[in-house]
């Protein structure tokens, strides 16, 4: 029998708080609060124009998931895996550039906090798949979740656009991700990007029709977050440095909540204000 009353329903029905389910947090306060967290079988997308920092903000939720315990695979759709490295190692330091890094101009403290980051993120639960075909890219999220028993799963997907589809059709990616999300019970987490009206318009004027998806993957999104760097086009503005995130997809819960964050370009890094500040 597969028809449920609603008398039967909430016989033994309590309310529950969205985060009394296992959540993975961004680390955003703001964000996690209003969307309840990275929740088990949800897409969730970070979007936005090129140079507002939808990569980099991908890497800090990735790093803030792996601190917390979680098991997470991240997959590049194609792109080399060291530069992501680098940038993850330089986000761990939160001191020492990425470019530093990659033409090997550190001094010994330098070197020091970099041996540190290694170290850290080698104890890490992190994997990589750089297929650029998107049915050998689900092979690998599946043998990835079938190798996960304990932790808490998250799977990363920067630059889908890159994807190969193959003999998929356009419509097929989104509904495979979202199948593969509530199946296995993992968040995804994906970047997009966003029309060029977008430039046009503030934070507050920015909608969910300005975002700009890969193939169909905006449909079975559960919650969509905007990010806008105000410097990119005014350089005199009083927000230099920083990163506002917005929501502009809730899966039915409130949208138009903003986060500020401060932007580190040169350690590839985004983080909370309020954790920042607390943290000088």
């Amino acid at each position: 029998m597969t028809i449920l009353t609603a008398y039967d329903f909430l016989k033994d029905w309590t309310p529950k708080k969205p985060l009394d389910h296992p959540a993975l947090k961004t680390g955003f306060r703001v964000i996690d609060e209003r969307i309840a967290g990275l929740r088990p079988g949800n897409i969730y997308i970070v979007a936005g124009r090129p140079s507002m920092g939808v990569s980099t903000a991908l890497r800090s939720i990735t790093i803030n998931v792996l601190r917390q315990g979680a098991n997470v695979l991240c997959c590049t759709s194609g792109r080399p895996i060291e530069p992501e490295v680098v940038r993850l190692l330089s986000n761990i330091t939160g001191r020492v550039d990425v470019d530093d890094i990659e033409w090997n101009t550190l001094n010994d403290e330098q070197r020091s906090l970099l041996d540190r980051a290694k170290t850290e993120l080698s104890d890490y639960y992190l994997s990589f798949s750089r297929e650029k075909s998107f049915s050998a890219l689900l092979e690998d999220c599946k043998t990835f979740l079938s190798n996960n028993h304990s932790k808490l799963p998250l799977i990363v997907i920067d630059n889908p656009i890159f994807l190969d589809a193959e003999n998929s059709s356009d419509e097929s990616i989104g509904r495979s991700l979202s199948k593969l999300a509530y199946d296995h019970q993992v968040p995804i987490v994906l970047a997009a990007g966003a029309l060029p009206r977008a430039d046009r318009k503030t934070l507050h004027e920015s909608r969910l029709a300005d975002i700009k998806g890969a193939f169909d993957i905006l449909d079975f999104a559960d919650a969509i977050l905007f990010l806008r760097r105000e410097e990119v086009y005014n350089l005199d503005t009083e927000d230099r440095g920083v990163v506002e995130i917005k929501i502009v997809k809730n899966n039915g819960r409130l949208t138009g909540s903003c986060q500020k964050s401060i932007f580190f370009e040169s350690t590839s890094k985004v983080q909370d204000r309020e954790v920042f500040e607390d943290n000088r």
